[in-house]
């Protein structure tokens, strides 16, 4: 199941987003058509900080299965971005994700798993987005909403992809969590994916 949540502040944060993030960067295993910026990154990883978090490069692959490690902020826009969001848990291995919608369309290679929420709560956030973008799991297909957050266990498999070319890049918020029992306006849904 998808869980579908009003985001408090999400005008603040499309406008802090649009205006301070233009710089994206090609996916790690130059995937066409997926690019991003980290919002969090790990010292003893081998990359550009802004990079780090933009998939798995195979001589570091362990490395990079250690999203606790993906916990400092990249930039000053990055910390007041995760202060706009304001929710009381530490952040991890955290991007912006953009996927352009002429290319790579209904990319079957887009099905992945992340890590279990006992591990890592994941939330996505739309900032841009059309009729034409999509998340699925394999239960479940949704056109996210500009105005939402999106949590489900991301630990089986899903994909987010783009079910027809268009002009519009989708830009959303990926954003990884240190679960924990503190009160927030996602709690119940966290305490419901564990």
């Amino acid at each position: 199941m998808i869980y579908k949540i009003p985001v408090p502040n999400i005008d603040k944060i499309i406008h802090h987003v649009k205006n301070n993030f233009n710089t994206f960067y090609p996916w790690n295993d130059n995937e066409e058509g997926y690019s991003g910026y980290g919002l969090t990154y790990n010292p003893e990883y081998p990359l550009q900080k802004e990079r780090q978090v933009l998939g798995p490069i195979s001589e570091y692959f362990d490395l990079y299965q250690e999203s606790h490690k993906f916990d400092k902020i990249t930039c000053k826009d990055s910390e007041k971005l995760f202060e706009l969001i304001n929710l009381p848990y530490k952040p991890i291995r955290s991007r912006i994700a953009v996927i352009d919608g002429n290319s790579n369309i209904n990319s079957r290679s887009a099905w992945h798993c992340d890590e279990n929420p006992n591990y890592c709560i994941r939330v996505n956030i739309p900032i841009q987005t059309n009729e034409y973008y999509h998340l699925q799991t394999e239960t479940d297909l949704i056109t996210p909403e500009i105005g939402y957050a999106y949590i489900w266990d991301t630990s089986k498999i899903h994909r987010a992809f783009c079910s027809k070319k268009n002009n519009l890049k989708r830009i959303n918020l990926v954003l990884g969590y240190i679960p924990d029992e503190q009160d927030s306006y996602i709690s119940e849904v966290i305490n419901n994916i564990r």
